[in-house]
C-alpha cells in the first residue's frame, strides 16, 4: 500500500524475522511442494457390483487409483502417504487412471481418491480404513522417485480387548489411561535411525548385520507407533523403546578386573554400542533449544582446542589439502563424538544445503530512516489532549509491570535473534486484547488511542520494542496508512498464463483500488 514504510526499523526487524523463520523452518524439513489431502475412498463401483450380485473385479485394475484433483492438473503419478510415517513402505507410488469409464462413474467424487479394489495399500498407509482417513498426496518427482517400490509393508496384530460392562469408573480409566503416549519419543528414535543408516552402510555395507539391525528397529518403531496409537482401544500398558537401544553396553567384569561375559555376549554387545540410537540427526539442532545449545557449546570447545592444538580454526583444518595422521583423527574424533549424527541423511543433506546459503538477510534488508515515518501511521482527526495521553500511558505501564516479554524494554534490531515459542507468542497476543480492553476503560476511541501510543512509541521511547503496539493496535495504524494512500496498487493473482511464477504456480500483476480492500 506504502512502499515508504520498509524505511520504519520495526517493520524491518519483522521482515528479516519472517525470512529467518522460514530458512530455519526449510532446514527443518519444512519445505512447500505440490500437495494434496483427500480423504480414503474403496471402488464404489465393486460394492455395486455386490449389490447387484455380480461378480466383484471393481472399475479400477491392480495399481491404478483416480483422484479428480490431481487429473484436473493432468498429473499421472504422485505419491501417497498417511501419518505417521515411520518405515519408508508408508510411502506408495499411485498411478492414477483417467478414462470414459472413470469419468461416468466418478467424476463427481471432488474430495476423495478412490483406491482399487485388489491392492494392500491401505495396510502400507498404517492400516487404514475407509472411515474419513485422510490421504496425502504429492507429485513432486523428487519425492516420487525416492520411494521404495515393493517395500513389505510392517504390519502387527493388535491383542482383543477384554469385553466387560461399562461403568462411569471404566469410562474414567480409559480416558486418563490414554494421557501419556510416547509416540513423539518413538517418533524420535525412528529418525536417529534414519540419520544413522548411511553412516553405517558407508562403514559396514547394506549386507553386515549392523545395517540390517539398524532396518529392523526401524520396522519395530513402526510397530511400536502404531501400538502406541491403538492404546486406548487395547486398554493395556505396549512396549516403548527398549534400554539397549539407546544406552551403551559395559563388558561385565569381576572384581579383580576379569572379563565375565563370554565371546559372543561381547560380540553382541559390541553390535548394540555400534549402532545405538541415542543421538538426534543432526537438523534436529534446529528443533530443539537444548539440542542446539549442546551442540554448539560442543563446537566452541572444539574450537577453542583445535586452537591450542594445530594453531588454526576447524574450518580451516578441514581445507587443508594435507593432512597429518594426528589431524585426521582429530577431524574424524570431532564428528565421532559430536551429540548429534553428522550423517549424508536425505534431512540432514537439505539441512546442510540451505545452511551453505548465503541468503545476505542483513545486506538486502536495508532502509532510510524517516522520521516523519510516523505521519503515515496516525489520524489526524483524532487529537488528544495531555491529560488524556498521560491516563492513556498510565494504564500501559500498568499492564507491562510484570508481563513476561522484555517488549517495552528490548530495542529494536535487525540483527536482534529473537526466538520466542509459540506459547509466548499465544500469551503475548492475549496480553494485546487484554491491553486493549483495559484502555477501552478510559478511552474508548481506538484512533486516538492509536496516535498517543505511536508518540510514546515511536517519538518519546523510539528505542523500544513496538510488538505490543503494532499487535494491540495494528488494525487501526493499517487503516490510517490505507485511508493516506490514493490511486491503486499492485497484487499478484493467479493466471496459467502469467510471467510471475511462485510455487509452480503462475500469477500476473493487477492493479486493484486500496480503497474499495
Amino acid at each position: 500500500i506504502n512502499h515508504d514504510l520498509k524505511n520504519d526499523k520495526f517493520i524491518l526487524t519483522k521482515i528479516k524475522e519472517l525470512i529467518k523463520i522460514r530458512i530455519k523452518n526449510g532446514c527443518m524439513g519444512d519445505i512447500f511442494t505440490n500437495g494434496n489431502f483427500q480423504v480414503l475412498v474403496y471402488d464404489p463401483y465393486g460394492f455395486m457390483q455386490h449389490v447387484c450380485g455380480l461378480e466383484v473385479t471393481g472399475l479400477l485394475q491392480k495399481g491404478e487409483f483416480y483422484s479428480n484433483y490431481w487429473n484436473e492438473r493432468k498429473v499421472k503419478q504422485v505419491n501417497g502417504m498417511r501419518s505417521p510415517l515411520t518405515y519408508r513402505s508408508e510411502h506408495v507410488i499411485m498411478d492414477l487412471r483417467k478414462d470414459k469409464e472413470t469419468e461416468k462413474w466418478y467424476k463427481h467424487c471432488k474430495l476423495g481418491i478412490i483406491l482399487n479394489y485388489h491392492g494392500h495399500e491401505v495396510v502400507n498407509f498404517g492400516g487404514a480404513d475407509v472411515d474419513y482417513d485422510i490421504l496425502a498426496t504429492t507429485s513432486n518427482k523428487e519425492m516420487i522417485n525416492g520411494v521404495y517400490k515393493d517395500e513389505l509393508p510392517v504390519v502387527y496384530s493388535p491383542p482383543k480387548p477384554q469385553k466387560i460392562l461399562l461403568k462411569d469408573e471404566d469410562l474414567y480409566h480409559a480416558d486418563t489411561f490414554s494421557f501419556g503416549s510416547i509416540i513423539g519419543s518413538i517418533t524420535n528414535k525412528s529418525s536417529n535411525g534414519y540419520a544413522l543408516l548411511p553412516s553405517i552402510e558407508k562403514k559396514y555395507g547394506i549386507e553386515s548385520d549392523e545395517y540390517k539391525l539398524i532396518l529392523s528397529r526401524l520396522k519395530q518403531c513402526c510397530k511400536a507407533q502404531s501400538a502406541q496409537i491403538d492404546k486406548a482401544k487395547i486398554g493395556r500398558d505396549v512396549k516403548g523403546i527398549p534400554k539397549l537401544w539407546i544406552h551403551k553396553q559395559e563388558v561385565e567384569k569381576d572384581d579383580d578386573g576379569n572379563i565375565m561375559d563370554s565371546e559372543e555376549i561381547i560380540k553382541e554387545k559390541e553390535l548394540y554400542n555400534k549402532t545405538l540410537l541415542s543421538k538426534y540427526p543432526y537438523f534436529f539442532k534446529y528443533l530443539y533449544k537444548n539440542t542446539n545449545r549442546r551442540y554448539r557449546k560442543y563446537c566452541d570447545e572444539n574450537e577453542i582446542t583445535c586452537h591450542q592444538k594445530f594453531k588454526m580454526s576447524f574450518s580451516k583444518l578441514k581445507e587443508l589439502k594435507r593432512l597429518s595422521l594426528d589431524q585426521k583423527q582429530y577431524i574424524s574424533n570431532f564428528y565421532n563424538y559430536m551429540p548429534l549424527t553428522y550423517s549424508d541423511s536425505p534431512m540432514n543433506l537439505l539441512c546442510k544445503y540451505i545452511e551453505g546459503i548465503n541468503f545476505e538477510i542483513n545486506s538486502k534488508i536495508k532502509g532510510t530512516n524517516m522520521d516523519d515515518i510516523i505521519t503515515y501511521y496516525k489520524n489526524d482527526d483524532h487529537p488528544y489532549s495531555e491529560e488524556q495521553y498521560n491516563e492513556i500511558i498510565e494504564v500501559l505501564k500498568e499492564h507491562t509491570t510484570g508481563i513476561k516479554f522484555d517488549m517495552l524494554n528490548q530495542v529494536d534490531d535487525v540483527n536482534n535473534d529473537n526466538d520466542y515459542s509459540e506459547d509466548d507468542i499465544r500469551e503475548f497476543k492475549v496480553d494485546n486484547d487484554t491491553l486493549e480492553n483495559k484502555i477501552n476503560s478510559v478511552c474508548s476511541d481506538s484512533y486516538l488511542v492509536t496516535n498517543v501510543l505511536l508518540d510514546y512509541f515511536y517519538v518519546n521511547k523510539p528505542s523500544s520494542n513496538k510488538d505490543i503496539l503494532w499487535g494491540a493496535y495494528g488494525k487501526y495504524i493499517y487503516q490510517n496508512v490505507k485511508a493516506k494512500c490514493s490511486g491503486a496498487v499492485l497484487f499478484p493473482f493467479p493466471n496459467k498464463n502469467g510471467d510471475i511464477k511462485y510455487l509452480e504456480a503462475n500469477y500476473s500483476a493487477k492493479e486493484i483500488d486500496v480503497n474499495g480492500i
